[in-house]
């Protein structure tokens, strides 16, 4: 090493020889580029053997590991020097090709552009495979020719958490798109930035034609927000609000609902918004709302009923007495007999205010529904008329059902009645139909749960349709109330519909209206469909023949003053011994102080202290062979279920000639 002024000027490598003449000489070599570059390398080894990264250098021409620092093989989890002579393939993490292959394309791509860099699976000496970011570039070595200097880095946390990342971000996702109700992210222009599916879907829009836009666009066809936005509210407020709003071109209620989403430094940055479809909630709603009211209705008509029967009860009975002293044919006779048939009319009233309120007595029995329209397919031609054309579409495979037969008749005809009225108030339609029709359906459980009243299983569908006037949406929510009617004065006592209902509804069925104005109106039954064996028997038809009396001991209960007295009295005049009571506690104290037997008890069934269902069970304690009679203006589906299984039953008001068959037909059987 030669100096100048302490500073190297160059290097030279000398040879010393001696000569065989014995001179010595010295030869000199200038070897200052190399210790400079020898140097150089020397100085970016140690760097290298210092740097956080994994540094290794590859011969280009067999890719054999030539140099590896401490980190590098730190990260491999190899031995200090161990990897030196290794196929450099060995760090790559076995794939569906032979690892060798990665390299080899890597390499490839090297001698096509002198560099590669890119995510790579590593794996270490124990076979944990991981993920390093590599720079990969082509170097000329002093001492190993061309080499391959790459620098690893170990990623592999940050690989973890961007697959976490990007798992959050799928479940959210999903999430997102998982809710049936509409969702969207708008800024605070509300611009709609993101939607979930839902929104899509109901909308029929592709998201393209969703995201950027404004939401009041999309949802009202609007250029400006409606002023009871929930949106706005929030946006000005900062706070959540929620609205019921009417969609018109999607013909649905939602319940919008807006919550601020603020950034990091407290700004609102973005609106969640849901839109939930709560139409069927509205329409169960609804249902309920009428279903309440028509219970109430129904309550409040069974109790009239009842207390008009009482009424008629003794209105029959005082006229039959007038007319039993009179000569048949007078004048006043006439007229008596008058006061009677005004009395049946207003007995037929109250037995329509009945069966609405489903506090009839029924006699079901196995009814072939198809059978019984053939039957009364004349008399409901010349009911409507010879202008208005009936057809019938009978299903012959639709089940049999139990029903009354003469509940049917007042379906049939009152629903057939309603539509020839419809049609003849229909002047513009020349071609008048009256359609009648009967099929199978199964109802699911997703039907009745959205048609309240309903019931899932087999049911009979027993359809009318006309083609008549229809009616107004405020129209269809009073049709089935009793005494409502668009009839003209005198026209209509407004319970044909009413009747209907109460029919339908005391036999577990439930009745549908659709309709709108000028467009006709149908009207669905579903009728449960049973196993014939099933049915109930009928009582014995009571032969209306007047009967001679008797001697046997009858205990009458009977809360109302005048028919107790007028029932005694006629009971009396035709023989028998008569204990009578106004309630069933001293009907039971009577009979129990009564010294021998008694033959028949004819009791009300509604009275107070003790009714006639309890007071029917205490005289069978005392008196099992008892014949029992129950009588009612007014009789619940339970109570009358009951009841006719402890005895039988006959309707308020009564004549006397029906009490004195039934009561003599009781004794002699």
């Amino acid at each position: 090493r030669f100096y100048k002024d302490q500073r190297i000027e160059l290097w030279v490598e000398n040879y010393v020889f001696k000569l065989p003449s014995g001179e010595i000489v010295a030869v000199y070599d200038d070897i200052t580029a190399r210790k400079l570059a020898e140097d150089e390398l020397r100085l970016h080894s140690e760097i290298i053997s210092n740097m956080a990264e994994g540094v290794y250098l590859v011969r280009l021409d067999d890719v054999i590991i030539v140099y590896a620092n401490p980190k590098f093989e730190k990260i491999f989890g190899y031995d200090p020097g161990e990897m030196i002579g290794m196929h450099a393939s060995i760090v790559n993490a076995p794939t569906e090709k032979n690892p060798k292959e990665t390299a080899e394309e890597i390499l490839e791509v090297i001698h096509e552009t002198g560099e590669w860099h890119g995510e790579v699976n590593n794996i270490k000496k124990d076979g944990t495979p991981f993920w390093c970011y590599a720079n990969v570039s082509i170097f000329d070595h002093p001492q190993f020719g061309q080499v391959l200097v790459a620098v690893h880095s170990d990623i592999t946390d940050r690989k973890q958490a961007e697959s976490q990342l990007r798992q959050n971000k799928e479940e959210w996702e999903r999430t997102f798109n998982s809710f049936i109700d509409i969702v969207t992210i708008q800024d605070p222009d509300l611009c709609i930035v993101k939607a979930n599916q839902a929104a899509a879907r109901i909308l029929d829009l592709p998201f393209d034609k969703i995201l950027g836009h404004h939401c009041y666009e999309l949802f009202l066809g609007s250029e400006e927000p409606c002023r009871d936005c929930p949106l706005l509210e929030t946006r000005d407020n900062f706070k959540p609000y929620s609205r019921e709003m009417w969609h018109e071109k999607l013909g649905k209620t939602f319940l919008v609902s807006a919550a601020p989403v603020f950034d990091e430094g407290g700004k609102l940055a973005f609106i969640a918004h849901v839109a939930k479809d709560i139409s069927a909630q509205k329409k169960l709603e609804v249902q309920l709302i009428q279903s309440q009211k028509m219970e109430s209705i129904g309550n409040l008509a069974g109790g009239v009923a009842h207390d008009f029967n009482n009424i008629l009860t003794s209105i029959y009975g005082y006229s039959e007495m007038v007319l039993d002293e009179l000569e048949e044919g007078s004048e006043t006779w006439q007229n008596v007999q008058e006061i009677l048939k005004s009395g049946e009319q207003a007995a037929n009233l109250t037995r329509q205010l009945l069966a609405f309120s489903r506090s009839q007595k029924i006699l079901p029995r196995v009814v072939n529904i198809n059978s019984l329209l053939d039957e009364m397919e004349k008399m409901l031609g010349r009911l409507i008329g010879e202008d208005i054309r009936l057809e019938t579409s009978l299903d012959d495979q639709v089940g049999k059902i139990y029903a009354d037969p003469g509940q049917l008749n007042q379906i049939v005809v009152n629903l057939v009645v309603n539509a020839r009225d419809a049609l003849r108030s229909h002047l513009e339609v020349a071609d008048k139909i009256i359609n009648v029709s009967t099929s199978e359906v199964y109802l699911d459980k997703d039907y009745a749960f959205l048609h309240e009243g309903s019931s899932s299983g087999r049911h009979l569908l027993l359809e009318f349709s006309d083609n008549g006037c229809g009616m107004r949406k405020e129209v269809l929510g009073h049709i089935f109330e009793p005494f409502y009617t668009t009839k003209a004065a005198g026209k209509g006592t407004g319970m044909g519909l009413a009747t209907v209902y109460g029919i339908v509804k005391q036999n577990n069925g439930s009745i549908y209206v659709y309709s709108e104005p000028g467009l006709g109106t149908t009207f669905k039954i579903y009728w449960p469909i049973m196993n014939e064996n099933e049915g109930v028997e009928n009582e014995a038809d009571v032969k209306p023949e007047f009967s001679i009396g008797g001697t046997e001991v009858i205990l009458l209960a009977e809360d109302d003053d005048k028919i107790r007295e007028i029932v005694s009295r006629k009971l009396r005049q035709k023989g028998y011994q008569v204990i009578a009571a106004p309630d069933g506690l001293e009907a039971l104290e009577k009979a129990k102080n009564h010294k021998g037997t008694i033959d028949l008890l004819f009791t009300d069934v509604i009275m107070p202290l003790m009714g006639g269902k309890e007071l029917s069970d205490k005289i069978k304690e005392l008196y099992p062979d008892i014949a029992i009679l129950f009588a009612s203006g007014y009789l619940d589906d339970s109570i009358h279920k009951d009841i006719l299984s402890k005895g039988h039953f006959i309707n308020k008001p009564y004549s006397f000639k029906d009490i004195f068959n039934r009561i003599r037909q009781l004794l002699d059987r």
